[in-house]
């Protein structure tokens, strides 16, 4: 159990005194875009974002706009795709960015990341339907080495989400030595899951938090390799210009790591929390 941090409680205090008389952003309204597509963590159901950052970011919403804008109510919320949601951050359309972003030196270079609230990874996704030596590609006493090995020497279709950190992972180690026609870049999850559970793809590459989103609230019967191929830590994305937005959520973001209120969002996704990831997000926590 981890008690809330004194010194956090009044750094937030400080900053949200000194952003609510405008220091640095003098926007009318807090911008926060979300991701329509990445099931598990920001997906648009009706006219609702759902999913893990999503409830992150909607409970974000006024406490930013208290502090930045001097108005609880002074936010709004603007759908992004996987196609154009570092444009929208980096042409100033938003000024957060919530859904599953992994912090990537690249990115880095157009857009600053809050403290990590997620720790992911590359994972491989097959159909439950599927033959033995496909669903054995999820076995742990399969190396990744190994598993890299069967899939560039058998005639499996392999496809991935385009523009995203795994297919560029996947690209430098299996991708680029496959035939073109083995490969199908995907414009969204749940077209992607459709073709595996349809026949026409046979293994997915993809977050393992996004698969098992999809699989959950979709009914699709996948199974998913437990081991990650790499360790992304997930954050919320802000824009660089806003040094100030971005204190202050990892001060709130923080605050609620100590106080537990991360956690309870946290399970309402994906279960108990473990203790590695609890550790994980208390390490990430500013002190």
């Amino acid at each position: 159990m981890y008690i809330l941090n004194a010194g956090s409680v009044c750094s937030f205090i400080v900053l949200a005194a000194t952003a609510a008389i405008g220091q640095e952003q003098a926007a009318d309204k807090v911008r926060i875009g979300f991701r329509t597509d990445a099931a598990a963590f920001s997906a648009k159901v009706g006219d609702t974002h759902v999913g893990y950052t999503a409830d992150l970011c909607r409970r974000l919403a006024p406490v930013l706009a208290r502090g930045i804008v001097g108005d609880p109510e002074a936010y709004t919320f603007v759908d992004v795709e996987t196609s154009d949601r570092f444009d929208a951050i980096r042409d100033g359309e938003v000024d957060l960015l919530c859904g599953v972003t992994t912090i990537t030196r690249e990115r880095r270079g157009f857009m600053n990341f809050t403290i990590p609230v997620f720790e992911d990874g590359v994972t491989v996704a097959v159909s439950s339907d599927a033959p033995e030596e496909l669903l054995a590609l999820t076995e742990e006493d399969v190396t990744h080495d190994d598993m890299i090995e069967r899939i560039a020497g058998s005639g499996w279709t392999v496809g991935v989400l385009g523009g995203t950190t795994t297919a560029a992972f996947m690209e430098n180690i299996l991708l680029a030595d496959l035939p073109a026609e083995r490969v199908i870049r995907f414009d969204s999850h749940p077209e992607a899951f459709a073709a595996l559970e349809e026949g026409t793809l046979d293994a997915y590459f993809v977050s393992r938090g996004v698969a098992k989103g999809h699989a959950e609230t979709s009914g699709r019967k996948v199974v998913l390799r437990r081991d990650p191929l790499t360790y992304e830590p997930i954050a919320i994305g802000v824009a660089r210009e806003h040094q100030d937005l971005l204190l202050l959520a990892d001060v709130t973001l923080s605050d609620w790591i100590f106080a537990g209120s991360l956690e309870e969002i946290h399970e309402r996704h994906f279960g108990e929390m473990g203790d590695d990831t609890r550790e994980f997000l208390y390490k990430a926590a500013l002190q």
